[in-house]
């Protein structure tokens, strides 16, 4: 390489990480153009952005699920590589595929439109009351994102894993920000300050229009089981008692669905007979009137699979549970080939409480 070549080398680097320096340093189209309260409550408002939670651990990793061998060697185009990772516990698979995995990079983009509202909510032009509504539901979706995260990617919080690692607790929106992991203490402390800051939310009852919105209610019934899952039991008890004088909330009576639309198909020949539910689009079943908050599991390879132990545990002729969310021969949805397999649903293909 002649000198020149190597001067010309060096200014183009140079050129090169200034611009980048530059371009990191500028500050996004995204942040710029935030300049009122309003904007922040429209994100808070796109229901899409948070209800859903694409799990393959709640799916997968659980006694209730079983893909037996032989549907498996006759399908197996039909499981994800990261559904057989998680079914059968291949954790070195799960922590190479980390930065990929659906629901630590679904929760985290949560947790940065939180923060996104969080940290420029203070500035933003507008009504005062409306900020302090926007705030505390901020606060409320990141606390429960890094809640989720922590029960599926952290040990269980006792006295003895105090100071195991937690999660990374990102709490601003530069891509730069650290991801070391802090402790599993300081995890638990961090989620239950963000549950006080919504708790200064002036809803009291949860908003039967906007149930993915946060509520005195919806905090309280989430205290509830934080304070389960840290042993505190007494404190368990108080949170549910608030949480359960709702006057918007209210279990569903089964007795009231209908069925409804059945789909049959050929070779085998194989009918299954769905529920209402199964017809309802996300405008209906977003406003199931169980939800404290809105928020439901979702597979994106539709693989709900009842085990066969889960399935014996039901009384086929009288629960209906079985009748409406449990299909025999469910898996002829999907392939001929997998009509023997039983599926379980409740709103639409892969959508679960």
């Amino acid at each position: 390489m002649t000198k020149n070549h190597f001067i010309i080398l060096i200014a183009a680097v140079l050129m090169t990480t200034g611009g980048c320096k530059k371009y990191l340093e500028k500050e996004s189209r995204k942040l710029a153009s935030i300049e009122t309260v309003e904007q922040l409550e429209a994100l808070l408002n796109n229901a899409s952005r948070f209800v859903q939670e694409n799990n393959y651990t709640a799916t997968y990793s659980t006694d209730d699920t079983e893909i037996p061998k032989e549907d498996y060697k006759n399908n197996a185009g039909e499981f994800t590589p990261e559904a057989i990772y998680f079914y059968l516990f291949t954790n070195d698979q799960v922590e190479n595929n980390i930065a990929t995995d659906q629901f630590w990079a679904g929760e985290y983009n949560k947790i940065f439109t939180a923060n996104l509202v969080i940290n420029n909510v203070e500035a933003a032009t507008g009504d005062e009351a409306l900020k302090q509504k926007v705030k505390a539901d901020a606060h409320f979706v990141r606390g429960y994102s890094f809640w989720l995260l922590a029960n599926y990617y952290c040990l269980p919080y006792t006295g003895a894993n105090t100071s195991a690692k937690g999660l990374p607790l990102k709490t601003g929106t530069e891509f730069t920000e650290s991801l070391k992991r802090a402790t599993l203490k300081e995890t638990y402390d961090f989620i239950l300050a963000d549950m006080a800051e919504a708790a200064k939310t002036p809803v009291n009852d949860v908003d039967v229009k906007l149930p993915w919105r946060a509520s005195k209610k919806a905090v309280a019934a989430f205290l509830s089981r934080y304070y389960l899952f840290a042993g505190d039991y007494d404190k368990t008890i108080e949170q549910a008692d608030i949480a359960l004088a709702t006057a918007s909330v209210q279990l569903k009576d089964y007795r009231t669905l209908v069925a409804g639309t059945p789909v049959s198909y050929a070779n085998p020949n194989v009918t299954i007979n769905f529920s209402e539910l199964n017809d309802w689009t996300a405008a209906k079943y977003y406003y199931w009137p169980e939800f404290y908050y809105l928020r439901f599991t979702y597979t994106p390879g539709w693989w709900f699979l009842p085990s066969s132990s889960l399935v014996s545990l039901y009384d086929q002729q009288n629960d209906l549970r079985y009748k409406w969310f449990m299909f025999p021969q469910g898996g002829r949805y999907f392939d001929a080939g997998t009509a023997n397999m039983y599926r379980y649903q409740i709103f639409q293909t892969g959508s679960l409480l």
